[in-house]
């Protein structure tokens, strides 16, 4: 079971997503989260780093590990999820797809 978190392109506060991954881990018992309204800014990687770190130490752990840093916003480019729900998968990145 995955939990569910918005990050608002990576303007929302680090401190609300990390106190959500914790009450879905504590609640739920997630093997992972999804994040949404994720930025496609290589500025904002850091931001979603931190994320991924509060999940690892809190011993969430995906069940495919991935060679990138991180599964759902791989350097240059970003799963379009409503590509992927079409039977599409696609990567977009800047410049487009």
């Amino acid at each position: 079971m995955l939990g569910y978190i918005h990050t608002s392109y990576g303007k929302r506060l680090l401190s609300e997503v990390q106190s959500e991954i914790e009450k879905f881990h504590r609640g739920y018992g997630v093997s992972g989260i999804f994040y949404d309204e994720v930025s496609n800014d290589d500025a904002n990687l850091p931001y979603y780093l931190q994320c991924k770190a509060a999940e690892r130490r809190m011993g969430i752990s995906h069940a495919r590990q991935s060679a990138e840093p991180l599964e759902y916003a791989p350097r240059g480019g970003l799963l379009d999820w409503e590509a992927c729900r079409a039977g599409q998968l696609i990567r977009v990145g800047r410049g487009g797809v």
